[in-house]
């Protein structure tokens, strides 16, 4: 049957009727309109209620604007994805779906790349026979998919390289001819409705015994942030228990803000287990957040850098940012090869620190914009720093006698950002803190992975290199972990 509503008010009365805490269910398999007003091409929010009591292996459409039953399923594990999907997920339009482990699944597509959410039913589960309600708003103004489980954010995604949903499709298919499923209160907005609405509409409908937890308050502790590369998604040491590695020695360490590289697939996987707030910039980068995000900053290429506004309580912010940059040229061939100091700047300058300053180059202004508001920037440089290749440190095996002034490290310093590491460990020779690389004895051994600070009032009361887990180290980097206090944000908020 198809339903069909002139206005998205309408549709919202029709769909939305019934009892305090309950939901009508319709008629599926069937078709919604589209409702006159809403862009699929630019900002909207999609809601619908779900009740089922078991998954499937077919990953069964609950809604869809493209054939993606018609797709063939695929598991697309690689080192740089994760998870099963269909293949006609790069088809326009988007697609709702279940996972066989019961969770729900998002896709995204404009005809040539797609973008997927595939978490775990630990955190996101619809098939436990209870009503859930699911659904994402798309804000093309901030460029961004932000996707909703039971009232609660449970990832932003950057839409970099998708644009418009719009299909052929004139409805949304909903429900699926091989698997039952209820469904109801299908809803549009023709916006992309703020996280506080959607938490609201969650608990009128279902009561506030399913309100979502509250976000957490930071209580003026200093703040412990993680930037680490986990290597392939964290997978290299096995799908699930690589990424079993990776969330332990996040809760080990009881990091509240993580910068990472190499994502690649597992963010709703390794958030999940946190119940942290996440961003995802690119496949490659990611920020999570024990405090809610409140804003995303999409400055330089996806690939490379991003990063987010975190609202540590109300009226105090900071800015978190994600970096992963060139791994050219080789600096062990370098050196193998007997070049000079020069030789490394020069060839460093020309990757990574063309690359840092074209970063910095649209960092600035941005910043400049909130002059007060502290900033972190961290992740995997690829590069040794001016701090490590002094001539004090020239004798050290890994340093061939050179005193090196790299340029990334340079350029960073020069931007008023302090390297919290060597802050707090200023003799290189005693503290070298290589970060690359446990897994990789033989390789050149070098810090490459750093937390930079910026902004008054940082305080760095201790940063570490991590390489140990009870069960083998899960990367092929190290972790970098800061304890930074806010000195004069902890005193506003004693007062």
């Amino acid at each position: 049957m198809i339903y069909r509503a002139p206005t998205v008010a309408l549709l919202v009365a029709l769909l939305c009727t019934g009892a305090f805490g309950q939901v009508k269910a319709i008629d599926v398999p069937g078709e919604l309109a589209i409702p006159k007003g809403v862009d699929l091409g630019g900002s909207f929010t999609f809601r619908m209620c779900v009740r089922m009591t078991a998954a499937s292996s077919d990953l069964p459409a609950l809604a869809a604007t493209k054939g993606w039953e018609q797709g063939d399923i695929k598991d697309y594990t690689t080192t740089n994805a994760y998870g099963l999907g269909r293949e006609s997920g790069t088809q326009a339009g988007f697609a709702i779906s279940v996972l066989p482990d019961g969770a729900w699944s998002w896709n995204a597509g404009d005809g040539s790349r797609r973008i997927d959410h595939r978490p775990e039913a630990r955190d996101q589960s619809i098939s436990d026979g209870r009503w859930h309600e699911i659904g994402f708003a798309i804000d093309r103004a901030a460029g961004v998919a932000h996707l909703y489980h039971d009232g609660r954010r449970v990832a932003v995604h950057d839409l970099s390289g998708v644009r418009s949903l719009v299909s052929d499709a004139t409805s949304v298919r909903l429900g699926s001819d091989s698997h039952p499923t209820e469904i109801g209160a299908v809803r549009f907005n023709a916006k992309a409705l703020a996280t506080a609405a959607v938490a609201a509409d969650f608990v009128e409908r279902f009561s506030e015994d399913r309100r979502p937890k509250p976000a957490a308050l930071w209580d003026g502790r200093p703040l412990r942030v993680l930037a680490w590369n986990i290597w392939h998604g964290g997978r290299r040491k096995g799908r699930d228990e690589g990424v079993e590695r990776v969330v332990d020695v996040i809760n080990q360490f009881n990091a509240d803000i993580v910068l990472m590289q190499e994502t690649y697939g597992s963010g709703p996987r390794i958030s999940g287990r946190l119940g942290f707030d996440y961003f995802l910039r690119s496949s490659n980068l990611s920020v999570m957040s024990r405090f809610p995000i409140v804003d995303v900053h999409r400055l330089g290429p996806s690939f490379r850098f991003g990063g987010v506004t975190i609202e540590l309580r109300p009226g105090v912010r900071v800015q978190a940012y994600s970096l992963w940059i060139n791994h050219l040229p080789s600096v062990k061939s370098q050196l193998a090869a007997g070049v000079s100091a020069e030789d490394l700047v020069a060839a460093d300058g020309k990757t990574r620190g063309k690359e840092m300053n074209l970063i910095l180059e649209q960092l600035l202004p941005h910043l400049a914009k909130t002059p007060h508001m502290p900033v972190l920037v961290g992740g995997d440089f690829n590069s040794g720093s001016h701090l490590d290749w002094t001539k004090a440190a020239s004798d050290l095996a890994n340093h061939h006698g050179l005193a090196v002034p790299w340029p990334v490290s340079s350029s960073m310093a020069k931007a008023g950002f302090i390297d919290t590491y060597r802050t707090v460990n200023p003799d290189p020779v005693g503290s070298p803190g290589h970060t690359w690389s446990p897994e990789f004895p033989e390789s050149h051994q070098d810090r490459i992975d750093y937390i930079y600070a910026r902004g008054e009032g940082w305080g760095v009361q201790d940063s570490k290199v991590l390489s140990e887990h009870a069960r083998g180290w899960p990367s092929d980097h190290a972790a970098v972990l800061s304890v930074l206090s806010l000195e004069r944000l902890s005193r506003r908020l004693e007062r």
